[in-house]
């Protein structure tokens, strides 16, 4: 289970988060207010379902505080999702999310497949930042660079 904030930033806005800490103080450098939590929402992490919940619960106080509602928090995670570089490539391409194990490890297959392609088309040379190290996920057939592996693994095993 995760703790996800609404908070106040007075005379600016309503915001939802599963970390207040860290957005509070980024809404204080940005705003010069200090923020205040409305109400704690506690749910399963990483799900639509959560996040449909947090984010009506942000309009609805938005409303209530007259603020612009702005956009939905199940909008701006599905946007921000924790996925390898490589999910988004592939999921731009193949379409879906990718959730479960054995459409992750397809997907991150195709993915390898379609970066070797783009290196490939460039005279051999990578994008920057991606590694030419591989490591296999111990729990299923996904194989990424070190990085995209571990955050896998955390997230998905």
């Amino acid at each position: 289970m995760r703790t996800f904030t609404i908070y106040h930033v007075p005379g600016h806005k309503v915001g939802a988060t599963a970390d207040y800490r860290r957005r509070s103080q980024a809404n204080f450098r940005k705003y010069g207010v200090e923020p205040y939590i409305i109400e704690e929402h506690t749910g399963l992490p990483n799900t639509p379902e959560t996040w449909q919940i947090v984010g009506d619960l942000e309009w609805e106080y938005a409303d209530e505080f007259g603020y612009d509602r702005g956009e939905h928090y199940v909008e701006i995670r599905r946007k921000n999702r924790l996925i390898t570089t490589e999910q988004r490539v592939v999921n731009a391409i193949a379409g879906g999310r990718g959730n479960s194990k054995e459409e992750m490890s397809r997907k991150g297959k195709l993915g390898c497949k379609i970066k070797k392609a783009i290196a490939g088309s460039r005279g051999g040379k990578l994008s920057k930042g991606y590694s030419k190290e591989q490591r296999k996920c111990p729990h299923c057939d996904m194989v990424s660079n070190p990085g995209a592996i571990s955050t896998h693994i955390r997230f998905k095993h």
